[in-house]
């Protein structure tokens, strides 16, 4: 690996939902090297931001999109793990039908008795179930007062969709380190190399309490019918472009 992360540099580590997440965080903050060096950022952390937070720390890890450095005013050095999208919806939807008991998971389980039924009947599709990884990347160029309008994203941005696309790849291939979820332990030993730390401080473990209890659903791919999987795969076909040229990285740079 040619890049790696100085001991005196600052990353932002976006955690994309269903991307390992919850295993990752634990792994981290249990390293002996990065135990006091971590800031898992919160919604109050992140509204309530400035520099006291994460002074003398190495990196700030939470749901946050691509850009949050212009608050922090630190360089813009940022890691995410990524996953298939087709999977990363599928797994987000029943994390929320089954656990989340805010507004979302209540419409969500009000919209269908089942994610084929969800899907198909398609009254209302999250957000987050459509092309959410370019989302994360582009969140910044939102114009404030379009934000919370039914209009599309890249109205929103004020962009064409090609205009988006195209910058949205840039910025993945602006990101310091890259894991795939698929490949957890093999992107485990490249973050520590990454991060220069013996890869035996981490607990490269997929079942942590935080982890079991997040992620208490249980499903299987064959019990999606195929017009689901393709109504999955239409709204997040940026999504696969993006997941297939994060592979391309993944593999590039760490071989």
């Amino acid at each position: 690996m040619k890049d790696k992360l100085a001991n005196d540099e600052f990353l932002h580590f976006i955690h994309i939902t269903k991307t390992a997440g919850g295993s990752l965080i634990q792994s981290l903050i249990n390293a002996p090297s990065l135990a006091d060096k971590i800031v898992h950022a919160n919604n109050r952390i992140l509204r309530d931001l400035d520099e006291s937070i994460y002074q003398n720390k190495r990196i700030l890890f939470g749901h946050f999109p691509f850009g949050i450095h212009t608050i922090t005013q630190k360089s813009a050095n940022y890691a995410a793990f990524f996953r298939h999208p087709i999977t990363r919806v599928i797994s987000h939807y029943h994390q929320l039908y089954q656990v989340d008991q805010g507004y979302i998971g209540r419409r969500i389980r009000a919209e269908g008795q089942n994610i084929n039924e969800y899907f198909q009947t398609q009254h209302y599709i999250h957000d987050e179930f459509m092309d959410f990884y370019m989302k994360n990347l582009l969140d910044d160029l939102i114009i404030p007062e379009t934000r919370e309008t039914g209009m599309s994203f890249f109205d929103k941005c004020q962009l064409s969709r090609e205009t988006g696309i195209e910058l949205a790849l840039q910025r993945l291939h602006q990101l310091r380190f890259i894991g795939i979820q698929e490949f957890y332990e093999l992107s485990m030993i490249y973050l520590a190399e990454f991060l220069q730390i013996p890869f035996i401080e981490f607990e490269v473990k997929r079942s942590s309490d935080y982890a079991k209890r997040v992620n208490a659903t249980v499903w299987e791919l064959k019990d999606i019918e195929p017009k689901t999987l393709e109504i999955i795969k239409q709204k997040n076909q940026i999504d696969c472009l993006l997941y297939e040229e994060a592979l391309k990285l993944f593999f590039t740079r760490y071989r």
